[in-house]
């Protein structure tokens, strides 16, 4: 995932090259990686600081696998920081995820400031119910195992040539 210079479409054109986060395809190979400890952890749902990173890193897998381009915006201050934005109709999505249900400040932020920002789409994906706020849904993490490739329709569907003359053979 790139980071960008800022939340416009289209994000390819605004990201940085030489700033970016590599995420592991395969979830339970990283959690494989994380230590010895870790299987203990999750089975008494004491995961921590690894809670964080699993969701995210699982957030990450689920859109690379549907074909998205992946792309963060976290600005030189620190803040905000927005886990991942997507392209959709020519919009910028800004999708947060949080292990637990927690507040998603900086999307907040963002979606209040459009001045600064531009109008958004969010998501939050969250260990949590179905619901949202003013201007975002909220989804519960199982909803990563729903998420599917768009097809995205051909741009000519029928060409009508029967208007063209061939040009004689003088």
């Amino acid at each position: 995932a790139y980071n960008t210079r800022e939340l416009s479409y289209p994000l390819e054109s605004a990201k940085i090259p030489t700033e970016f986060k590599v995420f592991c395809i395969d979830t339970g190979l990283l959690v494989s990686q994380m230590g010895e400890d870790l299987p203990s952890l999750i089975l008494s749902g004491n995961l921590g600081a690894y809670k964080g990173a699993i969701a995210e890193n699982m957030v990450a897998s689920a859109y690379a696998i549907a074909g998205e381009k992946l792309y963060y915006y976290h600005e030189p201050s620190g803040s905000p920081e927005l886990d991942f934005l997507l392209e959709r109709d020519s919009q910028v999505v800004i999708v947060e995820c949080k292990a637990m249900n927690n507040r998603a400040t900086s999307m907040k932020h963002v979606l209040a400031n459009p001045k600064k920002y531009g109008v958004h789409r969010a998501v939050k994906i969250a260990d949590a119910n179905v619901g949202g706020g003013e201007n975002f849904d909220t989804f519960p993490l199982y909803v990563l195992g729903f998420i599917r490739r768009e097809e995205k329709p051909n741009v000519i569907e029928k060409i009508d040539l029967r208007s063209l003359k061939v040009p004689s053979e003088n």
